[in-house]
């Protein structure tokens, strides 16, 4: 649940002794490692899922008939500072690009609409592509009507993985769904580890009934030992902190964006 602003104000007094982990005692390889992977993909996400929301919009204004013209999905590509998304479509026995747009983490630039032969897809494009198709038919529950989310990132391991993730959409711009959101890595054309980041479906408000704000959401987790990269989507997608209990090891977890990058701190629950 949505925390008050009385427990706001006991969770903040209760992390304010604490300083950031890098002022810390060194933190087992394995936490640090599982923390550096939580913000790095955590950011990404929320970049990539950006990326698409805003060129979605663009893409439809100029192609408002898309579906017709055999349009299936989107790619994203890194483009320096920026981010390319290309919006596929058939042609024939093949698929093709059919639109871009560039995304700036402002607004959308440098639409292109594409011929049918005038751009055809890259082998990276193509490797993304699968892995939503093979993602797409592992087991996860839904908890929206609406179709989910796909983001598709690198893992950075050697064997040139892709980790495909399946986010359920926000409800509403004051709903911040933290159930119903999946990874799965592909490795050679498999799907060769799959996880879920909740046991069941958990939506969390950005507001109490009166409409206020508080200054931070609290949640509980029972899957790691630490926050992972959808706690630090979701407060990107929030704009506030999102405290982590994890019950494994019965910590509280400040995570929060501070110029454009998650920041960890952490205490022992109970501890004064």
């Amino acid at each position: 649940m949505m925390i008050s602003r009385i427990l706001a104000g006991v969770l903040a007094s209760l992390l304010a002794w604490q300083a950031p982990l890098s002022a810390q005692e060194p933190q087992a390889d394995e936490e640090a490692a599982a923390l550096e992977q939580a913000a790095t993909l955590g950011a990404q996400i929320y970049r990539y899922d950006q990326a698409a929301w805003h060129t979605t919009d663009v893409f439809i204004a100029q192609i408002p008939d898309a579906a017709s013209k055999g349009f299936r999905g989107w790619v994203v590509n890194e483009l320096g500072d920026s981010l390319e998304v290309v919006f596929y479509r058939d042609n024939g026995d093949k698929l093709v690009a059919g639109w871009s747009g560039n995304y700036d983490g402002r607004e959308v630039t440098e639409t292109k609409i594409y011929g049918d032969d005038e751009r055809a897809l890259t082998a990276a494009e193509l490797a993304q592509i699968e892995a939503v198709q093979l993602g797409v038919r592992e087991e996860m529950y839904r908890c929206s009507q609406q179709s989910f989310n796909p983001v598709v990132l690198p893992t950075g391991k050697e064997d040139g993985g892709l980790y495909v993730y399946f986010l359920t959409p926000q409800p509403t711009l004051n709903d911040i769904p933290f159930g119903g959101h999946f990874r799965h890595e592909v490795v050679g054309g498999e799907v060769v580890a799959s996880r879920s980041f909740t046991n069941s479906c958990i939506t969390i408000p950005k507001t109490n009934k009166e409409g206020e704000r508080p200054v931070a959401i609290t949640i509980s987790h029972i899957l790691d030992p630490t926050p992972t990269e959808i706690h630090v989507f979701s407060s990107f997608v929030a704009g506030m902190p999102v405290y982590v209990i994890t019950t494994q090891n019965e910590y509280v977890w400040s995570t929060e964006i501070v110029d454009g990058a998650a920041q960890f701190s952490k205490s022992t629950i109970g501890s004064d």
